[in-house]
């Protein structure tokens, strides 16, 4: 109980300071919270408390992170006591569990704690992925995507967009590991050309499973590759008009994409392209660095790089295209290292993920080529 409780405070503090606006502010709000479940846990017998802080740890490994009920205060890898005797459609809803369908697919008793418990067991999540293509794809297309699907019920939007495309491209689906879902089966039966899905731990968001996909060389088969993810940005009153305002940006109308993959395929200077509203200039950049900046440095001092004095830019949001070679300093093995990444706390901002993207445009050139926008045609 010890060991299990250290790790649970430790998680919390974790979560605090990620929030918090000083180590003070984190650990007055951790002893808060202690106070809080203690006093939610007092008419739970010891080893119910010892069975859902085990249900909660779980949770926290798998990077398993459940959205927020109405006036829940909790962290989100923390669970609800009702959970305790209750059936896996009980668990607080999550965007990639369908908990029916998990329940049936991995055949196992349909209470919450035996699905999550099957979830974080590699031998049980195998029957999730039965069916589903897990290899590289074997024809090569010119063109690659690659799209982190944390949000199922955004591909539909996804989808549309890249509907312009004009040639058959090959599909990298990456999802976190627990990911169980028969959405992705709908997703690969509906893509005309071949797909890999990829899951991986929940670490890193969009980015690590990107790098996973670049150092493993299968991207390196496409002259171009469309980066995108099931951006939500739900912190923000604007998060569904950035993510669309980036689709557009990169994807448009098929006579527009067309033409911008003309040019980006003409552009032998050019090694990533994002919309022209995510390019974040150099003179902005410490404004969006400024929460991130441990990592970055610990980043900048990893590939023993200088900033430069007039900074570079980055692509906010993370979605561009781009050569494949333009990224070959991001290949090492310390850029897919877990160890680096911090568990998924449903944090905004300062993580090494947030780091890395910021590094993306200098990365680009520091491999001899340029981030660019991909501005509109003028007519």
């Amino acid at each position: 109980m010890r060991a299990s409780g250290a790790a649970g405070h430790w998680a919390q503090l974790t979560y605090e300071r990620s929030r918090a606006g000083s180590g003070v502010q984190a650990l007055q709000a951790t002893w808060q919270a202690a106070s809080a479940r203690r006093h939610q846990r007092a008419a739970l017998s010891g080893a119910d408390r010892q069975q859902l802080l085990d249900a909660e740890l779980a949770c926290l490994r798998l990077g398993l992170a459940w959205p927020r009920e109405a006036q829940d205060q909790r962290a989100p890898w923390q669970l609800p006591a009702r959970v305790l005797q209750a059936d896996a459609v009980a668990l607080p809803a999550h965007p990639l569990i369908d908990p029916a369908w998990a329940v049936e697919r991995m055949g196992v008793p349909g209470s919450a704690l035996a699905l999550i418990d099957a979830l974080g067991q590699p031998d049980r999540r195998a029957a999730l992925w039965a069916g589903l293509p897990l290899a590289p794809p074997k024809d090569v297309s010119r063109l690659g995507v690659v799209v982190h699907l944390f949000y199922p019920a955004l591909w539909p939007e996804i989808r549309a967009a890249l509907a312009a495309l004009p040639e058959v491209a090959a599909l990298y689906l990456t999802v976190p590991e627990f990911a169980a879902t028969p959405a992705l089966r709908d997703i690969v039966d509906s893509w005309p050309g071949p797909v890999q899905v990829v899951p991986l731990p929940n670490r890193g968001r969009d980015v690590r499973p990107f790098l996973h996909l670049l150092r493993g060389g299968a991207l390196d088969a496409h002259e171009l590759v469309c980066k995108l993810h099931t951006k939500r940005s739900p912190h923000i009153r604007e998060g569904a008009a950035w993510r669309q305002a980036s689709l557009q940006g990169l994807l448009g109308s098929p006579e527009l994409l067309a033409e911008r993959l003309a040019r980006m395929r003409g552009d032998a200077g050019g090694g990533l392209w994002c919309a022209e509203s995510d390019l974040v200039a150099p003179e902005d950049r410490r404004r969006w660095t400024r929460q991130c900046h441990r990592p970055l440095q610990r980043q900048l001092a990893l590939q023993q790089w200088t900033e430069e004095p007039g900074g570079w830019s980055f692509a906010a949001g993370t979605m561009f295209w781009l050569r494949p070679a333009a990224l070959q300093a991001l290949r090492g093995p310390a850029w897919t290292d877990l160890h680096n990444y911090e568990p998924e706390m449903a944090q905004l901002d300062g993580t090494w993920a947030h780091a890395l993207e910021r590094l993306i445009g200098l990365a680009v050139r520091r491999a001899g080529f340029q981030l660019n926008p991909l501005a509109a045609p003028r007519r």
